[in-house]
């Protein structure tokens, strides 16, 4: 008996040893090369005695003694979620093959090996980023209805606000009568103690004026979300300071205030979008935050969903970023001879991107300035293969104490070679620095920092310094559909409440120093417009108004049946973006059926752009959200329409063979031509330092494809847009 037994459990364990394989390595691949370092950080961190620091930096929750890391899960199509719940997974939205959900952080590899599982990514963190600003941008003739139907204010339009800080009984959030309260909705994604929206697994809804007020902020820590807002939708117009569409309907998604991440972003954006679905209203919602993980190139997992979420009647508006003087980028055609080398801080989190297709090596280094040699070298890491590192420094043996995480892969959606970096390094000998290589097929490299890495070449001889190109943030500045905003200055003094006098040192009308550029790493054109976004007033908490460390920034404040509500400036384009939200909110109420292609035709055919305006800098202008609203009305009834000088210039588009006429009736100099598609990508270009009356000019684009492109002619006295279809 003993001996059959014996046989049995051999036979067992010969049948078990491929499914426990089978079970370790099917996850292979099929997580994020920042989900694997968030794992390798786990086992190694989740002590108690670092368990404050990695929630902080990695979102963790802990209800009921399960720690859930917000995730997108990638399915196959048609897969049903029950084995994914049955590994205690919190399922929240789902959005066609991908879902987001919280996902117990012992069963992100369980969840990744599932046949029906095509991919696990952990959320990656995110971080926070009007007197004079209403009259520059014609505001105020959009308010007033100035040649328009009537005056518009956004009403029976919801304008959705993800942000943090807010004060929900603020005067500028109630009607301008001020007994009416416009928010509508608030989801506090951080506050456990309530009922969560119907089908979200976490946080806490208020869907009542008087849970609403009753629970009077998200947080006492911050203004952000109410300064924010304030600009957006601020109706206390009986001051100086109210907002862009005063009469909107409000809904607020308070982030987890941990670690924010863009899983809960995508999760709130289709909640207000259901909201407006259920009241029948268009809707636009703002994003005043930032990242830099990512491709920058509209292919990441969340561009990919906001895109999806985004359509008729439902808009999304970005902050570019605030990294405009920030060298957080360096990038480098390499080759085999030819290395990108760069510097950077000890503590650091670094995103490296190939060109799709092509590979390329990598290794770490510690350098000595002195010697001009390197102390450590890390092995060489072919990125385009699954690799995870891990290196402990000592600084007597490699001049510097800490650790190094590397993970890399080739990303399945753009197949494009990634690595994610992540150093702590807690010393370093003088005159020694830490160092990246990278080398490879012919091809560029981008890298990206965290807000802390600055890539320098320390003034050594053959190595990279940083820049600031491409540094429009993955949040609010890569997506295909998404409004991405940049900051102009529109004010650069102020007088405080105490009566001091701060000047900016920014000039008037000049593009804002801290504003992020373009373009995509795909090179499509980012930002997309400017809007004001320096020394902006708005709406401040009552709770951070009388912090000491706020008094420079306080402005004014109002009394409301003994009440006091506060205004302060803020700078960033955290300011820009929710005025172009403001302004959207406008359209949207003259024309409610808008999607993201017709805003960007508008923005072409009416921003404010003069000849030396860089368009990564600038996108395609100035907002000018009169003019912008006109062509909202218009197109109601006109459809696709030429604009501006149309007696000054013949356009005669393809009508199937990709070639195209032009004739000018009038002499110009310096006259560019250009063509874009609806999203903001270049695909023609031709400068003409003189063209003489009725001269004709003719030329082919046999490689676009077909959809609609907007022509662009201007010269010192032409100044012509148009829409045309190419099938």
């Amino acid at each position: 008996m003993y001996y059959l037994n014996m046989r049995y459990i051999k036979l067992f364990l010969l049948l078990l040893f491929p499914a426990l394989l089978w079970g370790q390595e099917n996850y292979s691949g099929k997580m994020s090369p920042y989900t694997n370092h968030f794992l390798s950080s786990f086992e190694y961190e989740k002590r108690e005695l670092q368990k404050n620091r990695f929630e902080e930096t990695a979102g963790v929750e802990e209800p009921n003694h399960v720690m859930y890391v917000n995730s997108f899960i990638e399915i196959n199509d048609g897969s049903d979620l029950v084995r994914i719940k049955e590994c205690g997974v919190k399922v929240n939205s789902v959005l066609g093959e991908i879902i987001t959900a919280q996902v117990p952080v012992d069963s992100l590899q369980v969840v990744a090996a599932l046949p029906d599982v095509k991919r696990v990514q952990i959320g990656n963190p995110v971080e926070e980023k009007l007197d004079k600003a209403r009259e520059i941008t014609l505001v105020d003739k959009v308010q007033q209805g100035i040649d328009l139907p009537r005056s518009f204010m956004g009403k029976d339009v919801v304008v959705g606000i993800i942000d943090g800080g807010f004060e929900y009984g603020h005067i500028d959030f109630y009607a301008s009568g001020k007994e009416e309260l416009r928010i509508k909705r608030v989801w506090n994604q951080n506050n456990a103690s309530g009922i969560p929206p119907k089908d979200f697994s976490y946080g806490t809804e208020l869907s009542t004026i008087s849970d609403i007020l009753s629970a009077r902020y998200d947080k006492k820590s911050d203004t952000h979300g109410t300064h924010v807002a304030g600009i957006a939708i601020g109706a206390d117009m009986e001051n100086l300071y109210y907002g862009v569409a005063p009469q909107a309907d409000i809904v607020l998604v308070s982030l987890n205030k941990n670690s924010a991440d863009n899983v809960a972003i995508v999760d709130g954006i289709k909640y207000i979008y259901d909201y407006a679905e259920s009241v029948n209203k268009p809707c636009v919602i703002n994003l005043s935050l930032g990242s830099y993980l990512g491709p920058h190139d509209g292919t990441s997992i969340f561009d990919i969903c906001c895109d999806n979420l985004q359509g008729k009647g439902r808009l999304l508006v970005g902050a570019a970023g605030n990294e405009g003087r920030t060298n957080l980028h360096v990038s480098k055609t390499i080759s085999p001879s030819d290395t990108l080398k760069t510097f950077f801080p000890s503590y650091s989190c670094i995103d490296i991107w190939g060109e799709a297709d092509k590979t390329y090596d990598m290794r770490v280094v510690v350098y000595s300035k002195n010697t001009h040699k390197t102390v450590f070298t890390s092995d060489i890491i072919t990125v385009s293969k699954i690799n995870q590192k891990v290196y402990s420094l000592s600084e007597s043996q490699d001049g510097a104490s800490g650790k190094i995480s590397i993970t890399t892969e080739n990303n399945p959606r753009n197949n494009k070679a990634n690595a994610y970096l992540e150093f702590r390094i807690n010393s370093i000998a003088a005159d020694h620095y830490i160092g990246l290589m990278i080398w490879g097929e012919k091809g560029k490299v981008h890298v990206w920092g965290d807000k802390q890495t600055l890539f320098s070449d320390n003034e050594v001889e053959g190595w990279n310094e940083g820049d600031t190109q491409y540094t429009v943030n993955e949040v609010g500045g890569t997506g295909k559909r998404i409004i991405s905003v940049g900051a102009y200055i529109s004010k650069n003094e102020y007088t405080n409440i105490g009566g001091e006098s701060i000047t900016t040192g920014q000039t008037v009308g000049e593009i804002a120093s801290f504003s992020s550029l373009g373009p995509t790493a795909d090179n499509r054109m980012k930002p997309d417009i400017s809007a004001p976004g320096a020394a902006i007033v708005s709406s401040f908490s009552s709770v951070m108004a009388i912090q000491p460390s706020q008094q420079s920034a306080l402005i004014s404040e109002s009394v409301v049946d003994r009440s006091k509500f506060y205004y302060g400036v803020m700078s960033g384009t955290s300011m820009s973006a929710p005025f172009i939200t403001g302004v959207l909110a406008t359209w949207l109420e003259a024309n409610p059926d808008l999607t993201p292609e017709d805003v960007r035709s508008i923005l072409i055919s009416t921003a404010v752009k003069s000849r030396d305006m860089d368009e990564n800098m600038w996108g395609y202008g100035k907002i000018d959200a009169w003019d912008g609203l006109k062509e909202a009305l218009n197109l109601l009834s006109v459809g696709i329409q030429s604009q501006t000088d149309y007696q000054k210039i013949i356009f005669a588009p393809s009508s199937g063979n990709r070639k195209f006429g032009i004739r000018f009736m009038e002499e110009d100099n310096n006259v560019t031509l250009s063509i874009h598609t609806v999203n903001g990508q270049l695909v023609y270009n031709q400068y003409f330092n003189h063209i003489p009356m009725k001269h004709e000019y003719s030329f082919a684009l046999p490689n676009i494809d077909n959809g609609i492109y907007i022509i662009s002619i201007n010269g010192n006295n032409i100044d012509y847009r148009s829409k045309f279809i190419v099938r």
